[in-house]
């Protein structure tokens, strides 16, 4: 009896060694995963070959090899279990980024999904997600392919007990870790090969990393580590320096490109005999003294702002400073409005707000494709992070004050409302979404949204005439007033069945020449159009609209419909063509439209409007300037590529385009690319250390 226990046992050991798993094949498995991911995602995403392609192999392999190590731990249940965990959430990560890329047209941040806005999205727009999962189900067969492979390859390691699979030394666990940190830092050695300046892959791996190039330029694994590591704050940043460089400087004065912006000369410098004085010039600045702040500060960063700001140029008063002092303001983010939204029969009232007013034609809306991120710059005047990691949410835990939250003195809602503004926010969409129900009342403003205050049909997307109709009783009838609007009828799908909006206004585009997704977009803009046709008949017939300005812009292009709009803009699409919008800034009171040639973009939307409404403030304070002032136009993307007056910069391709007859160069180029860098630097400092908190003048 205990002879055969003993042999029994013996059997069951040999048994338990021939499913033990082969730990060779494990490696072979993984890596080989791994590299079809990487490729997989590569073509589907930017359809061919890339600079970062080796790159991503590379650390593909790392990855790869970790992984087989990982999961050759512990008893063999184990050991499977650690592996399709890993696998599984190899795929996820994968699938991901790719269906959200299809539906935003730039990556997902792992630190808005920390921060709040990532599990809303889905939650909200879960007709939009599986929109985009169906339309793209055969590529997202394809990322999780790896998961089927995986079950076939334990199956087969079950089953198959010699050759390959037999069972091997369990000291090759340490062998994969140890050629994965020799894989990876393979890769490291190999980043300079492409260059150590301007966006190369050593840069953005090392020095400067921007999270759209390095998805193209690192590839999705060492992208997704790094987008990981920023949560905690592991990625470096340039080293920037704070002497801060006038741009005026650099090409020579081009206050001609402004259509205005002429020196605004001070009252008292009436010649009143005897030798003409030379003009004394205003600037749009307070009485902070930047150097003595910064001599007195221990915090680096602050420090570094208050540097900065004391070397910082401020724009001068122009012929335009106080051209609407004490007018109402009306101020809107639109959801994705665009010049193909501004038809003259179909949309009439955008089409007169455009052409009427102050005309912009050489206006951009930065690639931030994400709605918080462009209500974020229209709002502050400030750059977000760039990275999408919810800047505006970053305000409501950064701040020094007890309740975490930043000081947004240079927000509307805070400064007209110390002017004795009655100051009100509306979105008419769920009101917390975003937080908003939090970042606006700290801007200022009494804040009302769908669910709290703001009973608008429930449909998708509501209705932004309605929620002109509800709101515009409460405010217009005691001016002086500000009123600020975050819109949704212009929101995609762009179709017929399942956007409400759209076939509520099908009517009016119906008989267009133009293709379905076309017709509902402009459908859907129609109802923008209803409601601020609204709004001029309600100022009129309250005896305010001679005493309004009017601001609108959008939060991003309609990237739903990049595919249409490619064949629209032709070869223009690879630089800027998308990004050409419209900013609306008119008022009744303008008897004629001002044409703006200069390049401007939604962060300058602020610091011209205070300039506008004869507000104190310091135009240093800002990221964007007073469009109306001398200071040269620039346009800052998300991916720190930049326009100008003179050229635009695409830091994918890391090469420029003159758009003038005047001759640019590489030295005035790089100098831009400082000037990004600093103004980038300067607008995340501001939120991160609650700058504005610091400023005497501004509590």
């Amino acid at each position: 009896m205990e002879k055969q226990r003993k042999s029994e046992a013996v059997a069951s050991q040999k048994k338990r060694k021939r499913k033990d798993g082969c730990f060779v094949t494990k490696g072979i498995y993984f890596v080989a995963m791994c590299v079809y991911m990487e490729l997989c995602f590569s073509v589907l995403i930017y359809h061919g070959y890339t600079s970062g392609m080796f790159f991503g192999m590379l650390e593909a392999i790392a990855i790869g090899l970790f992984l087989a190590g990982i999961t050759n731990f512990g008893i063999i249940r184990t050991r499977r279990i650690v592996g399709w965990i890993c696998q599984t959430l190899i795929c996820i990560l994968y699938c991901v980024q790719f269906v959200y890329y299809q539906i935003f047209k730039t990556f997902l941040s792992y630190s808005i999904v920390v921060k709040g806005g990532g599990a809303e999205a889905v939650g909200e727009f879960k007709s939009l997600l599986f929109d985009a999962i169906f339309q793209h189900f055969f590529s997202i067969l394809l990322l999780i392919l790896p998961m089927f492979a995986y079950g076939a390859y334990l199956y087969i390691e079950r089953t198959i007990r010699s050759g390959l699979f037999r069972r091997m030394v369990k000291e090759w666990r340490y062998i994969f870790l140890g050629a994965a940190v020799i894989v990876h830092l393979l890769m490291l050695c190999l980043l300079p090969i492409g260059g150590m300046e301007g966006y190369t892959p050593y840069v953005l791996y090392h020095k400067d990393w921007v999270k759209d190039l390095s998805f193209e330029k690192l590839g999705f694994l060492a992208s997704t580590r790094l987008d990981i590591f920023s949560i905690f704050g592991g990625n470096s940043s340039p080293e920037v320096s704070s002497e801060a460089i006038d741009m005026s400087g650099l090409m020579g004065n081009n206050g001609e490109n402004s259509d205005g912006g002429e020196e605004k000369p001070s009252k008292n410098e009436e010649n009143l005999g005897g030798e003409e004085k030379p003009p004394v010039i205003e600037y749009n600045k307070l009485a902070i003294d930047f150097a003595a702040l910064a001599a007195e500060e221990d915090d680096e960063d602050v420090k570094w702002l208050h540097e900065y700001m004391n070397n910082s140029t401020p724009t001068k008063k122009n012929q335009y400073t106080g051209m609407f002092e004490g007018y109402n303001l009306i101020l809107i983010t639109a959801e994705s409005f665009s010049p193909w939204a501004v038809d003259k029969k179909v949309t009439p009232t955008l089409y007169k707000l455009v052409n009427t007013g102050f005309v912009f034609e050489n206006y951009y809306v930065q690639a931030f494709n994400n709605t918080s991120d462009g209500e974020y710059m229209v709002c502050t005047g400030l750059l977000p992070n760039g990275q999408g990691v919810g800047t505006f949410q970053s305000t409501l835990t950064n701040g020094t004050a007890a309740d975490g939250k930043n000081n947004m003195a240079m927000c509307f809602g805070n400064m007209l409302g110390k002017l004795g503004y009655g100051t009100r926010a509306y979105h008419n969409h769920t009101y917390t979404y975003y937080k908003r129900h939090l970042t606006h009342p700290n801007m200022g403003y009494t804040y009302k949204g769908y669910g709290s205050g703001l009973d608008v049909k429930k449909t998708w997307p509501e209705s932004d005439l309605e929620m002109m109709q509800l709101t515009m009783g409460e405010y217009v009838d005691n001016p002086p007033f500000h009123a600020y609007y975050m819109s949704v009828s212009g929101h995609m799908n762009y179709d017929f069945v399942g956007n409400y909006i759209s076939y509520k206004n099908k009517g009016y585009v119906e008989d267009l020449p133009l293709s379905t997704s076309m017709q509902a977009y402009l459908a859907a803009q129609k109802e923008l159009d209803l409601a601020l046709e609204y709004v001029l008949q309600t100022l009129e017939e309250k005896g305010q609209l001679e005493n309004t300005v009017i601001a609108m812009a959008t939060d991003h292009y309609p990237y739903a419909l990049e595919e249409e709009l490619t064949k629209e803009v032709g070869d223009e699409v690879d630089w800027y063509g998308l990004y050409r919008s419209n900013l609306i800034l008119w008022s009744a009171s303008m008897k004629e439209p001002v044409h703006v040639t200069k390049a401007c973009s939604s962060i300058d939307i602020a610091p011209t409007l205070c300039n506008l409404l004869g507000l104190d403030y310091d135009s240093r304070l800002y990221t964007g300037r007073d469009i109306l002032s001398d200071e040269p136009g620039l346009v800052i993307f998300s991916n720190k590529g930049f326009v100008t007056d003179y050229c635009i910069y695409n830091t994918a391709t890391d090469k420029y385009k003159a758009t003038t007859d005047t001759p640019v160069t590489q030295e005035y180029v790089d100098a831009v690319k400082e000037v990004v860098n600093q103004r980038w630097t300067s607008a995340g400092k501001i939120v991160e250390t609650d700058y504005y908190s610091y400023i005497e003048q501004l509590k």
